[in-house]
């Protein structure tokens, strides 16, 4: 509870932080060049009274790592304040160097003023040519197969097809390939390309450009062998001519893997599995064998701490068979090998064809009876047996110690009649300790009676089955917070590139709690199915 508390009490610290944040877009998805050069408007709404008073825009950086670089002018004479605190502010963006020739998806980290940054995207183009502007040079390309899976070959071939004979030259101009699967991102840029007429192992001999021959040409493609970034890469790979006609893209899935990365995964489902088997089966089997273990020990160090009692009786009146002999019962009834052949216990390692059958009404009727007869041995002992033998000392008669023998042989003899009542035993006890009346000698100056106290029970066994099971149980609560956790960490904050907003961190808050989220109904991670999965039940208010 108290983890729960702070972690709500941070969630609501990040909310009334994040209260007054702005919230930025893009008002014109698609910024269309013309000359180089195209308009984007930044609509904020939100702006509270002192950031209207601002006349500063937003900053703006272009985080696309993409070609051609890009600059942002803010035109401040465009700027438009709207209702309920809206503001949008145009921008001429510019483009260092050739503009690109197919359209692409930009992301711009916009950050205005105190405000966390925001991740944008927008569509760049290129204007519509004119008919009349189309390239009079004509040629084909045949793209590779795809998957191209680099475990496998790390070449592929395609085919350039030319009708014109002043097509001299192809050459690879820009690559978009990345890893676009949550949470990983990585590109495989341009430079790592190779373009040759054949397999070869010097790629020396190779580079982004190649001579065509004859009307159709063959070119094998292959990726810088220091390249070993396992993932799926999406995205076009760019080709254009010389002299300069339409560019052309070849677009094959490109999947990357390698027997290191089979053997890692392999040796985590093992993890997992071992992991799933100890705490799932193994532990939950061992916490229910202690608990139900549990009574059983207590007992029987209640009886081996009655016979250690016993045990301690002076020499003179260690007469005691049959309560011994009934502790020595009991004590084997209550060890665990006695138990598990009658099947009272769980058994100690799970059963693979589901649960053991468990006499568990047998086991709690044996559990009454073996407690009955303890308390009866316990007061015969204690309350018997060990005070008349405070009686003993060594001044006593003869007479007199034979007296005190019956007595203690009367009072071992009541063990017969077990289990009674514990009443009646220590009415029985109390009539035969009044009815003994010996004739006991004064005893020298200086002498004192002997006593013997009995010894405090063992609870070392008792003591570590208790910590077994507290362990357990805050193993399963740990391996429980740890993945709620890291599923909400997978579900709500990886995926989502803007993480950061007020509504984010509701929705963690109550993923934390196990409520629906709103936007989450696809996903089929939750903190509920993590509890079935662990057989775990939250404590109600």
């Amino acid at each position: 509870m108290c983890l729960l508390t702070l972690v709500a009490a941070c969630c609501w610290l990040c909310v009334s932080l994040s209260a007054h944040a702005s919230n930025i877009r893009v008002a014109s998805g698609k910024c269309e060049l013309v000359a180089s050069a195209c308009e984007l408007k930044i609509e904020a709404s939100g702006l509270t009274e002192g950031e209207l008073g601002s006349k500063g825009p937003p900053a703006i950086v272009d985080v696309s790592g993409l070609e051609p670089k890009l600059t942002f002018e803010n035109q401040a004479t465009k700027t438009i304040d709207g209702p309920g605190g809206t503001r949008t502010w145009s921008f001429l963006v510019k483009v260092t160097g050739t503009p690109p020739s197919t359209s692409q998806e930009r992301k711009i980290d916009c950050t205005l003023g105190a405000n966390p940054s925001n991740h944008l995207l927008f569509t760049l183009t290129s204007a519509a040519k004119d008919s009349g502007s189309t390239s009079s040079i004509k040629w084909t390309l045949s793209p590779p197969a795809t998957p191209w899976n680099l475990a496998q070959d790390r070449w592929t071939e395609f085919t350039v097809t030319r009708a014109d004979k002043d097509l001299a030259s192809i050459t690879l101009k820009h690559s978009t390939y990345m890893d676009s699967r949550a949470g990983r991102g990585w590109r495989i840029a341009l430079d790592q390309f190779y373009l040759c007429k054949e397999r070869t192992a010097d790629l020396r001999t190779c580079s982004r450009s190649a001579e065509l021959i004859g009307s159709t040409s063959t070119f094998w493609l292959t990726i810088n062998p220091d390249f070993d970034r396992a993932g799926t890469f999406t995205g076009n790979l760019e080709i254009e001519t010389l002299p300069i006609s339409d560019i052309k893209s070849i677009s094959p899935v490109i999947n990357q893997t390698s027997d290191c990365s089979h053997a890692i995964g392999l040796f985590c489902i093992l993890v997992g599995v071992t992991a799933a088997w100890l705490i799932l089966a193994f532990a939950r089997g061992r916490l229910s064998r202690n608990q139900a273990l549990l009574p059983a020990v207590l007992l029987r160090e209640r009886a081996a701490g009655l016979v250690l009692d016993l045990d301690r009786l002076p020499e003179v009146l260690k007469s005691t068979p049959i309560a011994q002999h009934a502790l020595a019962q009991i004590v084997t009834k209550l060890d665990e090998s006695y138990l598990d052949a009658q099947q009272f216990l769980p058994p100690r390692v799970p059963s693979s064809s589901g649960s053991a059958a468990i006499q568990a009404a047998a086991y709690q009727s044996f559990l009454q009876n073996q407690s009955q007869l303890v308390d009866d041995l316990d007061a015969i002992v204690t309350q018997g047996i060990v005070p008349a033998s405070r009686k003993w000392s060594p001044t006593m008669t003869d007479s007199d110690l034979d007296l005190l023998k019956k007595l203690i042989g009367e009072l071992d003899a009541l063990a017969i009649l077990i289990p009674q009542p514990l009443s009646v035993i220590q009415t029985n006890i109390s009539n035969l300790l009044a009815n003994w009346h010996p004739t006991v000698k004064a005893q020298t100056a200086g002498a004192a009676a002997l006593t013997i106290s009995s010894p405090p029970p063992k609870g070392k066994l008792s003591f570590q089955i208790l910590l077994q099971i507290e362990a357990i149980t805050i193993l399963f609560w740990v391996v429980w917070a740890v993945l709620s956790t890291l599923a909400g960490f997978l579900v709500l904050i990886l995926p989502n590139p803007g993480f950061g907003g007020g509504l984010d961190y509701v929705q963690c808050l109550l993923w934390g709690f196990g409520l629906p989220v709103a936007g989450q109904s696809l996903q089929q991670l939750s903190v509920s199915s993590i509890n079935t999965q662990l057989g775990i039940t939250l404590p109600k208010p």
